[in-house]
């Protein structure tokens, strides 16, 4: 911390002022993020890809790029007016949506199929994989298996709420 005073006379009266000025250094935090590696299967081919989950989103989308090297089935055309992945305001827009198959990366069992809005982009930058440190993740995930390879990348597939639960829980669940 420094202090510095300064004392001058302005117009026949004196004026004291005093600055206190401080330097702080914060440890940048680690946020983790729902991500996943999957494979996207189209009858034909199979692309693994970076899936990032968000159910506060009310829809999903899938990048364009990845929709056209699949070849993936449009199913229909949709009109949405909504402010998307890097603009500020609300944009009318009618887009394809598609369906595909998202598969577990270790163990093909898993799949689940989704339908998603093609999307020219979803995120404006490379999403960094979490920097968890070694010993945290021998500590506290012992013998769980990562979901992310944690390589950084582009994420191809955004899950909303429209398909949150048939991913994380394997379909939606109802109350009874």
């Amino acid at each position: 911390m420094e202090s510095s005073e300064n004392k001058s006379e302005v117009g026949g009266a004196a004026a004291e002022s005093q600055v206190l000025s401080s330097i702080s250094e914060r440890k940048p935090q680690c946020v983790l993020l729902q991500t996943c590696d999957v494979k996207i299967r189209n009858d034909t081919k199979v692309k693994r890809a970076r899936l990032l989950l968000d159910n506060g989103s009310m829809r999903s989308f899938v990048d364009e790029d990845i929709a056209c090297k699949l070849k993936l089935p449009v199913i229909r055309r949709e009109s949405l007016s909504a402010p998307t992945f890097g603009n500020k305001s609300p944009i009318k827009k009618t887009s394809d949506v598609f369906k595909m198959e998202l598969e577990n990366r270790e163990k093909s069992d898993f799949s689940v199929e989704i339908v998603a809005i093609v999307t020219e982009q979803i995120s404006g930058s490379d999403l960094a994989p979490s920097n968890l440190k070694a010993e945290i993740v021998q500590k506290y995930l012992e013998g769980f298996q990562l979901a992310d390879s944690c390589s950084k990348g582009k994420v191809a597939v955004f899950i909303g709420s429209d398909c949150y639960h048939s991913i994380v829980l394997g379909g939606i669940k109802r109350l009874k």
